[in-house]
């Protein structure tokens, strides 16, 4: 049972070992803590966890928060509340419950050592399925065989073997399902199953490509498979992976087949689609105007889009960049709404002779890519909200990386040493890193600035986590949501809304939008 005052959202995490750094199933969910309310997380397939912690964010008030009556497996309460390890409140444990009071707008509880803990049994039933094929098919071909054992020559033996042996390795792929949520090595999220048929949505007539899908990325034996994949690709000057694609000059690329649309610009949006999206944004516009805030949507190009002339030359472009997605998508924006939009694009292509913006080996742009997005969204901004200081570097460092990309390649595929990057050295930065939860939310207080007077909201995906360091360095306190889109409440103390969406991201933002990995 959950109350206070406000809404917020809640997120619970379970860790195969006695830390969060092993989690390995997650659900969130948005609870109203102006009404009192008995709220049911379930998550499926946290088989034997370890430990479990319960993040709630994003805390409109200082009221006090009272939860009661935890409840783990079958009903089952939290016998000792004392267990629970609380960071960013002060509470009390009063009748089978707590009563908070945050420091924060958010509260995190961890629970170790919880061994009895086991979540609903999820029967697979593609799995049951295809192994019930395959059983049906050996037994009876075997059978037959059998039957006429004695009527059959002398090969029939080696048949009967051959056949025992080509059933035994396609049994090998299903003798163990990877069931994580995501790959490490390829630092990606693995295709999840979706059911046959549901009361609201009817029969799934994409079931069979989903289930093949799941299976791709969870069958026996992948690594090794992929690793032999591998060893194709050394012989093919211009070898292309699941997910990345080789360039030129020791470069390598995102590869998924929306990528490479964002590209070469071939596919456009429709009418519908501009509109839809549009209409989206006007919404959140329209509220933050209403309550007093500043919105701006930011749209990073894709490495390609900057490094184009490294690239794979097996791909070309359809339409110069002129007539990307993202200029179609901005101009249109422009033309039928009042929403602030920029394309960074432009503002990164003239910088490129002050050291690489991307990593080579990543999909990300890096420190000093990012820093240069930030001066041209603070020259947007700085025209609507006077006296913003703006972070200036004085002095720069090195660094090396291998990047996400680079794990996605199979062993005998992935590079061993990276190149080296200019970056700036954000050594007299004055913003204060809390910490980083593990719901994707980063509060940044610029305690050591106190010129700074408003307060700042971005929504992004990974490009954000390089904006960070610099935004916060321009507002009084700085809130940054990865993985979510812009929501009412969660924007109550912030003066600026910052929208974040990496260009072959955008599709995303329509309803309709599925991309075939």
């Amino acid at each position: 049972m959950l109350s206070g005052g406000g809404k917020c959202s809640i997120n619970i995490e379970f860790g195969k070992k006695n830390n969060l750094t092993s989690k390995f199933k997650r659900k969130s969910v948005e609870v109203d803590l102006d009404k009192e309310s008995h709220i049911k997380i379930e998550v499926k397939k946290a088989r034997h966890p370890k430990c479990f912690r319960i993040t709630i964010y994003n805390l409109e008030t200082k009221n006090p928060v009272f939860i009661k009556n935890i409840q783990i497996k079958n009903g089952e309460y939290i016998p000792d509340l004392t267990k629970f390890e609380i960071d960013e409140a002060l509470y009390k444990i009063k009748e089978n419950g707590f009563i908070f009071y945050p420091k924060k707008r958010r509260i995190i509880l961890t629970y170790y050592n919880i061994s009895d803990l086991n979540a609903p049994i999820d029967f697979e039933w593609e799995l049951f399925i295809i192994i019930s094929i395959l059983s049906f098919l050996f037994a009876y071909k075997l059978t037959d065989y059998l039957a006429d054992f004695k009527t059959l020559k002398g090969n029939s033996v080696i048949d009967i073997v051959f056949l025992f042996i080509f059933f035994i390795f396609l049994f090998i792929p299903m003798s163990y399902i990877n069931n994580n949520d995501i790959s490490k090595s390829e630092n990606r999220y693995l295709s999840t199953k979706k059911p046959l048929y549901t009361e609201e949505n009817g029969i799934n007539y994409n079931w069979g490509k989903e289930v093949s899908a799941w299976f791709d990325d969870r069958f026996n034996f992948r690594k090794d498979f992929i690793t032999v994949y591998g060893l194709k690709n050394l012989i093919n000057k211009n070898w292309r992976t699941k997910t990345v694609i080789k360039g030129k000059d020791g470069w390598i690329f995102y590869g998924t087949p929306n990528a490479i649309a964002t590209y070469i610009n071939k596919v456009m949006f429709t009418k519908s689609e501009l509109e839809e999206i549009t209409n989206y944004l006007k919404e959140i516009d329209s509220y933050c105007r209403k309550h007093g805030k500043h919105f701006y949507f930011v749209i990073p190009p894709d490495k390609p889009k900057i490094y184009g002339e490294l690239y794979s030359s097996v791909i070309k472009q359809v339409n110069n960049n002129s007539k990307s997605r993202a200029n179609q998508l901005v101009k249109y924006i422009k033309e039928h709404s009042q929403v602030k939009v920029i394309y960074l694009q432009d503002a990164l292509l003239p910088n490129k002779d002050k050291g690489m913006l991307y990593y080579k080996h990543d999909t990300h742009w890096n420190m000093l890519g990012a820093y240069y997005g930030y001066l041209e969204i603070m020259k947007l901004i700085s025209g609507d909200l006077k006296n913003l200081s703006i972070y200036q570097i004085k002095r720069y460092k090195t660094e090396e990386y291998l990047g996400d990309l680079n794990k996605q390649l199979p062993a005998n595929l992935q590079f061993k040493k990276s190149a080296i990057y200019k970056i700036p050295d954000l050594y007299d930065k004055k913003a204060i890193c809390n910490d980083e939860i593990s719901s994707g939310i980063i509060l940044l207080d610029n305690c050591k600035n106190i010129t700074q007077e408003k307060n700042l909201v971005l929504y992004g995906d990974s490009f954000s986590i390089a904006l960070a360091p610099y935004l916060a360095e321009s507002f009084k306190e700085s809130e940054f949501i990865r993985g979510s889109k812009p929501v009412p409440f969660g924007m109550n103390n912030a003066d600026v809304v910052i929208f974040e969406v990496l260009e072959r991201n955008l599709p995303s933002l329509s309803k309709d939008f599925k991309e075939n990995e």
